[in-house]
């Protein structure tokens, strides 16, 4: 008679067999779940996958080349040009998501990337960039996508870029109107002369000689500074979902530095700095201030009468006349009702009484002006007036960015290099009102 015990060994190593097959099963499936979680490709996929008998690695490679056909296959709106790569529609249609995400523009139809919070992006772009994302965490992935050659850094700061942008192109700078804009190639001093007249041209006889004719200057002298400050997106920003990154922080920003344009150009106005010939910006030695514009119809179009001859009588640096008008009116808050009365044409009877000056005065208003005074500008097309300056090829914010070492995440720097100078006084006046 066979003993027994083998029989029982044998029937102990089928249950544990049987055991191990099942636990083994059990981790197969739940690897491939997080294959298809990580690659957005949906539980029908996992499911099929998971009926077949491949194993988790062959699994992993079809999930990167269905990645890779579903990125093919993806299609991105009308307004991208002609020849940009795959991974550039990509990219864009991963910027265009974000925006809208942010509050800065419109989802659009078909864009894969609509809704995606920011560490589904983070594993998308980790994953083309040939992460094995299924064995990391999160705070891995972000690290990975923020710092590898993926696309993903490029993406966010571009976003931000344009959100800045925006916001610093729809902040209003009331400047722009009065004050010439130029580049400057580099930040060395640079020289603006006020030309004088060319004398008036002369007969030339027959046979005769043309007069070399002689122009004389003044000389302002003013350089570009340079402006800025840093945000950081970081892993906590990717993994919190925290859109403020893209929308609220650089749109400040954006903000904050066409304020700065105009802080310096209305700096100008309100600080009368001193000219290179030593007097005063607005002084009666440029014979371009004078007195109060009192505010009532008849009085204050007498006096305004005043304010435009101050203009009409300033003199070429040889002594002609210019016959310059203020073509733009500019005042604080305190005074804009009254100005916007002084321009108005006057409903009246008499013909004494209509406000000759009406729609030939262009009214600006700021709150940087705190005084209760008038200021004047003639069209910076007619004569120079105050100059503002950018880089070239650098108008406006720019951003740069670089991975951090000291903060875990993205840095981006934005700069300005910006100034502005009043370039000649003769387009410029100034009128002290008393009536307060």
């Amino acid at each position: 008679m066979e003993p027994k015990e083998p029989i029982a060994s044998a029937a102990l190593d089928i249950e544990k067999i049987k055991a191990e097959a099942i636990e083994s099963e059990k981790n197969r499936a739940d690897e491939i779940f997080k294959i298809a979680i990580a690659g957005n490709l949906g539980n029908d996929f996992a499911v099929e996958k998971i009926k077949s008998t491949k194993s988790v690695d062959e699994i992993r490679k079809e999930a990167f080349d269905a990645l890779a056909e579903k990125s093919k296959k993806f299609e991105v709106n009308s307004n991208i040009a002609m020849g940009e790569t795959h991974s550039e529609k990509i990219s864009k249609a991963a910027m265009s998501a974000l925006e809208a995400r942010a509050g800065y523009g419109k989802f659009e139809a078909g864009n894969q990337f609509n809704n995606m919070r920011l560490m589904e992006m983070a594993k998308f772009f980790a994953s083309s960039a040939g992460a094995n994302i299924v064995d990391m965490t999160e705070s891995k992935i972000a690290e990975f996508a923020m710092h590898s050659t993926s696309d993903f850094p490029n993406i966010l700061a571009n976003v931000a870029n344009k959100t800045l942008r925006r916001a610093y192109d729809e902040t209003e700078r009331t400047f722009l109107p009065f004050c010439r804009r130029v580049t400057l190639n580099d930040f060395k001093p640079v020289n603006r002369v006020q030309l004088s007249e060319v004398p008036t041209p002369t007969i030339v006889t027959e046979g005769g000689e043309f007069k070399q004719a002689s122009v004389s200057d003044g000389k302002e002298s003013y350089s570009l500074s340079t402006y800025g400050e840093v945000i950081s997106i970081t892993r906590q920003t990717i993994i919190n979902d925290d859109l403020s990154a893209f929308g609220r922080v650089p749109a400040q920003m954006g903000s904050a530095a066409a304020r700065l344009e105009s802080d310096i150009v209305y700096a100008i106005l309100t600080g009368n700095p001193n000219m290179a010939d030593g007097n005063a910006l607005f002084s009666v030695a440029h014979a371009n201030l004078t007195d109060a514009l009192l505010l009532n119809y008849h009085a204050t179009l007498n006096y305004f009468k005043q304010f435009v001859k101050m203009f009409r009588t300033q003199k070429q640096l040889k002594g002609s006349p210019m016959n310059l008008y203020p073509k733009y009116l500019i005042v604080g808050p305190e005074l804009e009702v009254d100005a916007k009365r002084m321009l108005q044409p006057i409903s009246a009877d008499s013909a004494n009484n209509i406000n000759i000056f009406a729609n030939l005065t262009q009214l600006i208003v700021d709150p940087r002006i705190t005084d209760s005074s008038y200021y004047g500008a003639e069209s910076p097309n007619v004569i120079d007036t105050i100059e503002y300056a950018y880089l070239t090829g650098e108008e406006g914010p720019q951003i740069t960015t670089q991975n951090g070492f000291l903060v875990d995440g993205v840095q981006i720097k934005m700069k300005l290099d910006f100034a502005a100078k009043a370039i000649d006084w003769r387009g410029l006046g100034k009128s002290t009102n008393n009536d307060s």
